[in-house]
């Protein structure tokens, strides 16, 4: 199942983007509208989806979407105005939608976005919970006192009694066994040394390399930071 979010100050576009979801996966999903960001970012919640109207009444959607990086895996921006796109880039951002565009784009692209976006994101069982994190957004997975840890940038997640590989069979290919306890994303290494290891500066962290696997970490890093 999943959330989405639809921002947008006149009211005949969120009828439409909600009709238009509902029509093409149907309606076993939360569907929340705003008539401003601010209302979306006080509701607490947070979205796989958001639809964000890029000139909103009292705000600049641009500068919303900023706001939005722990609240959504993932933004299309709507607009009447082509010229607006090329104002609009962000990392979380799937798509520009021209209004007049919508029921095109539903019909053509939004099944492909929904699935990228099941790729992109991998789910969290914890605390009797499932939380969605986008990959983008693990630092590290580690093992250590018989738990799993699941370092974000906004958050650590505890996996009590929970073997490493349990786990690590479910990331994606942005992640590097250090050793055999640590599972690094190469998008947050911002220093290798062979003698100091891995800096981590989100972390304010060095992680060692065992001297067999210094190699085979440097080629797997230039590898994935070059995409040879």
């Amino acid at each position: 199942m999943f959330t989405f979010g639809i921002v947008d100050d006149e009211y005949e576009y969120l009828r439409i983007i909600s009709d238009c979801i509902v029509d093409c996966i149907g309606n076993n999903h939360d569907i929340y509208r705003f008539k401003s960001g601010k209302d979306l970012i006080k509701s607490n919640l947070t979205f796989d989806l958001v639809f964000l109207d890029i000139e909103l009444e009292t705000e600049d959607g641009i500068e919303v979407a900023k706001k939005l990086d722990y609240i959504t895996s993932g933004i299309i921006f709507i607009t009447s105005h082509q010229e607006k796109v090329f104002d609009a880039f962000n990392k979380n951002v799937y798509k520009f939608v021209l209004k007049n565009n919508l029921k095109k784009f539903f019909h053509h692209d939004f099944l492909e976005i929904l699935y990228k976006m099941n790729y992109d994101t991998v789910e969290i069982y914890h605390n009797k919970e499932i939380d969605k994190v986008k990959f983008d957004n693990i630092i590290l997975v580690e093992y250590k006192n018989r738990n799993t840890e699941i370092v974000t940038v906004t958050n650590i997640f505890k996996l009590s009694k929970t073997p490493l590989k349990n786990f690590s069979d479910k990331l994606n290919n942005d992640f590097i066994d250090v050793n055999r306890h640590i599972y690094i994303n190469y998008k947050y290494i911002d220093h290798i040394n062979k003698n100091s290891g891995i800096l981590i500066e989100k972390l304010n962290r060095y992680i060692p390399i065992p001297k067999h696997r210094y190699d085979r970490v440097i080629k797997e890093y230039i590898k994935r930071k070059f995409r040879i």
